[in-house]
């Protein structure tokens, strides 16, 4: 069941070098955000999907082939914005993950600032790039107002978001 707003799921299937079978699903939202997810194809039913280690050495490759298909839906909707969670591991908190850390380093090599703006929220490892072709407080506003209940952040971890405009 997904939140209002939600227009459409987005879903690709690859595998990697190694042959292992990944999903990637992008839930459309109508203020032009898609939230994206990613997880080994094999654990698809279970509720902890994206955050079970895989211990397949392929985090390279599948962070770039993420990357690829969000590129490929920017390309078709060059107004959009995209954002995600850092999954916990099971040692973890949902404060700065290990996964989180390491995609943040992706966003910012390959989504220049001068196009969006990398909006964080450190204690729930949450990352959006909000396109600047649009009004970005507006989107963060109904971004905040949006995923409040979907991920699950306290009421007051938004007013702890920060913007990296480096």
């Amino acid at each position: 069941m997904h939140d209002k707003g939600f227009i459409y799921d987005h879903n690709y299937n690859f595998i990697s070098f190694k042959g292992n079978k990944y999903q990637v699903n992008l839930h459309q939202y109508d203020i032009g955000i898609f939230a994206v997810k990613f997880n080994l194809y094999k654990h698809n039913k279970s509720k902890n999907k994206y955050s079970i280690i895989t211990n397949t050495c392929d985090a390279n490759v599948i962070i770039k082939t993420v990357i690829t298909i969000m590129l490929h839906v920017l390309n078709n909707n060059p107004n959009c914005s995209f954002c995600f969670i850092g999954s916990p591991k099971d040692n973890e908190t949902t404060n700065n993950t290990k996964r989180f850390r390491v995609y943040k380093n992706y966003m910012q090599r390959y989504f220049d600032t001068n196009n969006f703006d990398h909006v964080i929220d450190i204690e729930q490892s949450f990352y959006s790039l909000i396109n600047k072709k649009v009004n970005v407080i507006e989107l963060n506003l109904k971004l905040k107002q949006l995923f409040k209940k979907e991920v699950e952040i306290t009421s007051n971890s938004f007013n702890n978001l920060t913007r990296n405009t480096k």
